[in-house]
């Protein structure tokens, strides 16, 4: 429970710097009591409309598996791609084809799903965003600020 307080007032700092931010992209917290699954929401806040982002997801095998992403309505008409090319490191991208696009503000977008391995005893893993790129309307780069999101035992 002190962990839970501990990281709750860090999302809370977080989220007071993140609406101070231009274009943000960062992922929730979430907790854990035994060998599960666990679902962070992975968002971003901009202030141009998207058409596609790109970015790699970085945690320690040690502590857990990538298992699977599932796409919020926002971007269910998206190509959606991850590709996991080394062990800790997943490469996620999404481009519309179709002209849809992801409206400025801020915009929970994915959640990404991890397997805690069997037998990892830890307190909290830290699961790092590497290489953001937020593509807008008109093809142009923008590389977000990036916040972390943490696994935290219960």
């Amino acid at each position: 429970m002190k962990n839970l307080l501990c990281y709750s007032v860090i999302v809370l700092l977080f989220c007071t710097i993140t609406l101070a931010q231009r274009n943000v992209m960062f992922l929730s917290d979430t907790t854990f009591t035994t060998e599960e699954i666990v679902s962070m929401g992975w968002s971003i806040k901009s202030t141009d409309n998207i058409r596609g982002f790109q970015l790699n997801l970085e945690y320690d095998t040690s502590h857990v598996l990538f298992d699977t992403l599932v796409a919020t309505d926002i971007i269910n008409q998206f190509t959606l791609l991850a590709n996991e090319p080394e062990k800790g490191k997943v490469k996620i991208v999404a481009l519309s084809f179709s002209g849809e696009k992801i409206e400025k503000g801020v915009k929970k977008l994915l959640f990404i799903k991890f397997k805690v391995r069997d037998g990892a005893i830890f307190t909290h893993t830290k699961i790092n965003i590497s290489e953001p790129v937020l593509t807008d309307v008109n093809g142009s780069s923008i590389v977000p600020k990036v916040f972390p999101g943490y696994i935290v035992s219960n």
